[in-house]
């Protein structure tokens, strides 16, 4: 576990209120995991003595957000079959571009930008293979499956990629590349 750093924030908040009323960014503390010790106790609970041994305990037992999504298990989008009836990701696109624009064109400032969802329990391929490239300003959310084959030929602009499904990529064929760019400054 050598050489491995630990971000702490070193603020606390007496309450609920406390914590929305900050709206300073938090004070953090970096060091590496050889300098963890014994932790000052602050709270109502039983106290941590050994901060490192803590971290690895929360990030093994407990953490379903790290297992697999109970609608793509029943979907069974791991096996291959689920790519034979797999949605198009074009479509998807032309959906997401008509609902954005339609927004736009509504001039509302409050409407916020969604992002392109690949549902969960779907699988959808990408079928762009010469290159075009496709902007989406509210980011890419993949809940399903997102599968990119060899004849995959993109490039997408978006403001961020979630994943909490799958994205598989195998090896772009010759003269076909994917890329996907990152822009924009503001946090998602």
């Amino acid at each position: 576990v050598a050489d491995h750093e630990f971000a702490v924030d070193v603020d606390t908040f007496d309450d609920e209120e406390d914590l929305d009323n900050n709206n300073d960014w938090p004070d953090t503390d970096v060091f590496d995991d050889d300098e963890v010790g014994d932790v000052e106790w602050l709270g109502d609970e039983e106290p941590v003595e050994d901060l490192e041994e803590e971290v690895r305990r929360d990030l093994m037992e407990g953490h379903p957000m790290y297992s697999t999504l109970q609608c793509n298990v029943d979907a069974a989008i791991d096996d291959e079959a689920c790519l034979s009836s797999a949605i198009s990701f074009k479509s998807l696109v032309e959906e997401y571009t008509n609902a954005t624009a339609a927004a736009a064109a509504a001039n509302d400032s409050s409407t916020v930008v969604a992002p392109l969802v690949i549902p969960c329990g779907q699988c959808v391929t990408v079928d762009y293979d010469d290159g075009t490239t496709i902007t989406l300003p509210g980011g890419l959310d993949v809940v399903g499956r997102l599968h990119f084959p060899p004849t995959a030929g993109v490039t997408i602009n978006t403001t961020a990629v979630f994943v909490q499904g799958r994205l598989d990529m195998t090896e772009p064929s010759p003269g076909h590349s994917v890329t996907i760019t990152l822009f924009g400054v503001d946090d998602q």
